[in-house]
């Protein structure tokens, strides 16, 4: 039984070794200074920082902005469930107010 748990235990100290060593040269890149980083530049020591360190992705380095829009009036008319002819009348009627007034398209459809 302890034969298992020690080769877990070996197994989880290996990957944190690993993950602390990756992360060090992430750490060491960034708290460069700039005169720093440009004298390593010249000197040419700085690609083996560069190549080790672990890169952000857009979404971690705050350069992505995603906007969902919804079209509503759609939404109402594939989500009813007893669709009439007076159901679409009073649809088409409330979504051309909402698309000409500019108005809340829920407010348009329950005063209608």
């Amino acid at each position: 039984m302890f034969k298992k748990t020690n080769i877990r235990f070996i197994i989880i100290g290996l990957a944190l070794l690993l993950a602390g060593y990756s992360l060090f040269w992430t750490i060491a890149y960034n708290t460069f200074s700039d005169e720093k980083l440009e004298a390593m530049r010249t000197d040419g020591t700085i690609d083996q920082f560069e190549a080790r360190t672990i890169r952000l992705g857009l979404d971690l380095q705050g350069g992505m902005h995603v906007v969902l829009e919804l079209n509503i009036p759609k939404l109402v008319e594939t989500l009813a469930s007893n669709k009439t002819p007076q159901f679409d009348a009073l649809l088409d009627k409330s979504t051309k107010e909402y698309r000409e007034t500019g108005e809340d398209f829920f407010t348009v459809f329950v005063g209608m």
